[in-house]
Protein backbone atom coordinates (compact mmCIF):
# COMPACT_ATOMS: atom_id res chain seq x y z
CA UNK A 1 0.00 0.00 0.00
CA UNK A 2 0.82 3.50 -0.36
CA UNK A 3 3.29 5.46 1.91
CA UNK A 4 0.10 8.31 1.88
CA UNK A 5 -2.55 5.89 2.02
CA UNK A 6 -0.89 4.15 5.24
CA UNK A 7 -0.56 7.43 6.97
CA UNK A 8 -3.94 8.57 5.98
CA UNK A 9 -5.62 5.17 7.59
CA UNK A 10 -3.39 5.74 10.79
CA UNK A 11 -4.66 9.24 11.27
CA UNK A 12 -8.02 7.69 10.93
CA UNK A 13 -8.00 4.84 13.02
CA UNK A 14 -5.50 6.96 15.74
CA UNK A 15 -7.46 10.08 15.74
CA UNK A 16 -10.54 9.57 14.25
CA UNK A 17 -9.48 12.06 11.47
CA UNK A 18 -11.62 12.50 8.19
CA UNK A 19 -10.15 12.12 5.03
CA UNK A 20 -11.84 15.18 3.85
CA UNK A 21 -9.26 17.24 6.47
CA UNK A 22 -6.24 14.92 6.29
CA UNK A 23 -6.00 16.03 2.36
CA UNK A 24 -5.21 19.31 3.73
CA UNK A 25 -2.38 18.77 6.28
CA UNK A 26 1.11 19.72 4.48
CA UNK A 27 4.98 19.61 5.75
CA UNK A 28 4.00 22.59 8.01
CA UNK A 29 1.63 20.57 9.95
CA UNK A 30 4.49 18.08 11.27
CA UNK A 31 6.29 19.51 14.09
CA UNK A 32 9.94 17.41 15.41
CA UNK A 33 10.22 19.22 18.86
CA UNK A 34 12.41 17.51 22.02
CA UNK A 35 12.63 13.71 19.79
CA UNK A 36 8.64 13.69 19.50
CA UNK A 37 6.87 14.45 16.78
CA UNK A 38 3.22 16.85 16.83
CA UNK A 39 0.38 16.91 14.28
CA UNK A 40 -0.80 20.28 13.70
CA UNK A 41 -4.87 19.84 13.28
CA UNK A 42 -8.15 21.83 13.95
CA UNK A 43 -5.83 24.17 16.28
CA UNK A 44 -4.55 22.02 18.42
CA UNK A 45 -0.78 19.84 18.64
CA UNK A 46 -1.53 16.28 18.46
CA UNK A 47 1.43 13.69 19.77
CA UNK A 48 2.10 11.19 17.07
CA UNK A 49 2.95 7.81 18.28
CA UNK A 50 6.79 6.91 17.28
CA UNK A 51 5.86 4.57 14.58
CA UNK A 52 3.64 6.49 13.10
CA UNK A 53 5.75 9.78 13.50
CA UNK A 54 8.32 7.92 11.39
CA UNK A 55 5.77 7.12 8.40
CA UNK A 56 4.87 10.94 8.56
CA UNK A 57 8.16 12.35 8.44
CA UNK A 58 8.99 9.50 5.55
CA UNK A 59 6.03 11.13 3.67
CA UNK A 60 7.45 14.32 4.41
CA UNK A 61 10.04 14.10 2.56
CA UNK A 62 8.33 12.71 -0.33
CA UNK A 63 6.44 14.54 -3.40
CA UNK A 64 3.02 15.68 -2.50
CA UNK A 65 0.92 12.62 -4.06
CA UNK A 66 -2.21 13.48 -6.49
CA UNK A 67 -4.90 14.26 -5.03
CA UNK A 68 -7.81 11.24 -4.39
CA UNK A 69 -6.14 8.93 -4.22
CA UNK A 70 -8.21 7.14 -2.02
CA UNK A 71 -11.08 7.15 -3.93
CA UNK A 72 -8.92 4.90 -7.33
CA UNK A 73 -8.02 2.53 -4.01
CA UNK A 74 -11.59 1.92 -2.83
CA UNK A 75 -10.65 3.10 0.04
CA UNK A 76 -13.53 4.61 2.49
CA UNK A 77 -12.47 5.58 6.02
CA UNK A 78 -16.47 6.08 7.59
CA UNK A 79 -16.45 2.38 9.14
CA UNK A 80 -12.74 3.02 10.75
CA UNK A 81 -13.15 6.47 11.53
CA UNK A 82 -16.65 5.69 13.69
CA UNK A 83 -14.63 2.61 15.40
CA UNK A 84 -11.36 5.64 16.41
CA UNK A 85 -14.08 8.40 17.81
CA UNK A 86 -16.23 5.43 19.68
CA UNK A 87 -12.57 5.08 21.34
CA UNK A 88 -11.94 8.57 22.14
CA UNK A 89 -15.46 8.68 22.96
CA UNK A 90 -14.88 6.06 26.04
CA UNK A 91 -11.98 7.90 26.70
CA UNK A 92 -12.63 11.93 26.58
CA UNK A 93 -14.74 14.10 27.43
CA UNK A 94 -17.02 15.97 25.11
CA UNK A 95 -15.08 18.56 24.43
CA UNK A 96 -12.16 17.56 24.28
CA UNK A 97 -13.32 14.68 21.92
CA UNK A 98 -15.04 17.96 19.75
CA UNK A 99 -11.76 19.75 19.96
CA UNK A 100 -9.82 16.69 18.68
CA UNK A 101 -11.91 15.98 15.98
CA UNK A 102 -13.22 18.67 14.52
CA UNK A 103 -16.55 17.45 15.36
CA UNK A 104 -19.77 19.69 16.33
CA UNK A 105 -20.22 19.71 20.39
CA UNK A 106 -23.62 18.37 20.10
CA UNK A 107 -22.18 15.37 17.80
CA UNK A 108 -19.66 14.38 20.40
CA UNK A 109 -21.70 14.42 23.58
CA UNK A 110 -23.76 12.07 21.86
CA UNK A 111 -20.72 9.94 20.45
CA UNK A 112 -19.87 10.23 24.52
CA UNK A 113 -23.46 9.52 26.20
CA UNK A 114 -23.84 6.26 23.20
CA UNK A 115 -20.36 4.85 24.51
CA UNK A 116 -22.29 5.28 28.32
CA UNK A 117 -19.13 7.57 30.13
CA UNK A 118 -20.74 10.21 32.22
CA UNK A 119 -17.92 13.04 32.17
CA UNK A 120 -20.64 15.06 34.72
CA UNK A 121 -18.59 14.82 38.03
CA UNK A 122 -15.12 15.72 35.99
CA UNK A 123 -16.48 18.86 34.15
CA UNK A 124 -18.12 19.92 37.81
CA UNK A 125 -14.19 19.05 39.41
CA UNK A 126 -12.40 21.39 36.37
CA UNK A 127 -15.05 24.30 36.63
CA UNK A 128 -14.90 24.25 40.58
CA UNK A 129 -10.50 24.24 40.11
CA UNK A 130 -10.57 27.08 38.30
Amino acid sequence: MPLDLRVAGALVLVYGLKLSRIAYLTRDDVIDRDGQTWLRHHGHQLLVPPRLATLIRQLAGQPRPPAHRTDRHAITGHPARDSAIGALAAELPAPVLADITGMNITTATSWTHSTGRDWTRYLEARTQGQ
